[in-house]
C-alpha cells in the first residue's frame, strides 16, 4: 500500500481511516518518538573516535587523606624494629617485620609523628623515647614528635629511617 501526502498511519503503523484529529494525533505522537529515539541514537554516539572522552576507565575514589611512611630501625645496629606503635594526625599503626610503616591521615597544616619502641615482655620500655628522623633528634613521645608541615591531598610524605635507641645497647645521646 502505497501512502500520499495527506495520508496518516495510526500508532500500530495501519493506514488511519476517515483522517480528522484522531489521525493527525497518531501521526504526530508516532513522529515525535521516532525524533526522541534519532537524538538519543545520535547522542549516544558521541565521544567515541575523535578523541572526545577524556574518561581514563578509573572509577575509583580520589584519595583525599595524606600518607606518611616511612621505616623504624634500632640506631646502633640498624635492625628493624617491629611491632613499634607509629602515630600521626590521629592515626596508630604498628610497624611490620621490616620495620615499615604506612599511615593515611587527613590534611593538615601540621601533624606530629611520634614513635614508641615495643616493650619487653614484663611490660617495661624495650626502648628509650627519643630517636633520629634525618640528623635531628627529636622526642617522640606523644605531645612531641617530629613535625610534619602543610600537609595536602593525595601528598604522600616519606620519612625515610627513624632511628630509636635500644635499651640493651651503649647510652644514647643526652635526653633533650
Amino acid at each position: 500500500m502505497v501512502f500520499g501526502l495527506g495520508s496518516r498511519l495510526r500508532m500500530d503503523g495501519a493506514p488511519a481511516i476517515g483522517g480528522g484529529r484522531r489521525a493527525f494525533f497518531a501521526l504526530s505522537l508516532w513522529s515525535c518518538m521516532a525524533v526522541v529515539l534519532g537524538l538519543l541514537l545520535t547522542v549516544g554516539g558521541c565521544g567515541g573516535g575523535g578523541g572526545g572522552s577524556t574518561d581514563t576507565g578509573n572509577t575509583g575514589p580520589v584519595n583525599q587523606n595524606v600518607t606518611i611512611r616511612g621505616r623504624v630501625i634500632e640506631n646502633n645496629t640498624s635492625t628493624p624494629v617491629a611491632g613499634a606503635t607509629v602515630a600521626a594526625g590521629g592515626v596508630t599503626t604498628a610497624t611490620d617485620g621490616a620495620g615499615n610503616f604506612v599511615i593515611e591521615t587527613a590534611p593538615a597544616a601540621q601533624t606530629n609523628l611520634t614513635v614508641i619502641g615495643p616493650n619487653y615482655p614484663n611490660g617495661q620500655a624495650a626502648y628509650y623515647d627519643f630517636g633520629y628522623v634525618g640528623s635531628t633528634l627529636y622526642t617522640l613521645t606523644p605531645g612531641n614528635g617530629y613535625p610534619i608541615s602543610q600537609t595536602a591531598a593525595g601528598q604522600t610524605v616519606n620519612v625515610g629511617d627513624v632511628r630509636i635507641f635500644s635499651r640493651d645497647l651503649p647510652p644514647p645521646p643526652p635526653a633533650l
